[in-house]
């Protein structure tokens, strides 16, 4: 299976994504990138392997570049925008994948745990479980 480009309409434009449909989903797998500012992006070597991880327990993936972040429209701002993208993209998600309803958030950096809690909440989806990792330094 091969993920496919998408672009997700954003706040303050397009995002960069790649999207991984599944034939018998079991969940979907919202995977962000670490801190852009530090080289993150949703290739990083993390990212790659959790959506690897996520594809091989039957989910359906999504990762995406935050503003600013690859061909990802506007500038990274370290706050509210983050949250705002990752909103967009938990969005454009669930409204493709109609058939699924038990979404897996994952956030591989500490740094987005604030988004994460956010998204969740504001998409009250109340059967959604959010998964935070992060590398040990």
């Amino acid at each position: 299976m091969r993920e496919t480009p998408v672009l997700i309409d954003g706040p303050v434009g397009q995002l960069e994504a790649l999207y991984l449909d599944h034939p018998e989903p079991r969940g979907l797998a919202l995977i962000c990138h670490p801190n852009p500012v530090q080289g993150g992006t949703m290739l990083n070597k993390v990212v790659s392997t959790l959506q690897r991880t996520a594809r091989d327990a039957g989910l359906i993936t999504l990762r995406f570049n935050y503003r600013g972040v690859g061909a990802s429209a506007g500038t990274h701002d370290m706050a509210t925008g983050e949250v705002d993208d990752a909103e967009a993209a938990a969005t454009w998600l669930r409204e493709n994948t109609l058939t699924c309803r038990s979404p897996c958030w994952g956030f591989p950096s500490a740094v987005m745990w604030p988004p994460a809690s956010a998204v969740a909440w504001k998409q009250r989806a109340s059967n959604s479980r959010i998964c935070s990792w992060s590398p040990l330094r």
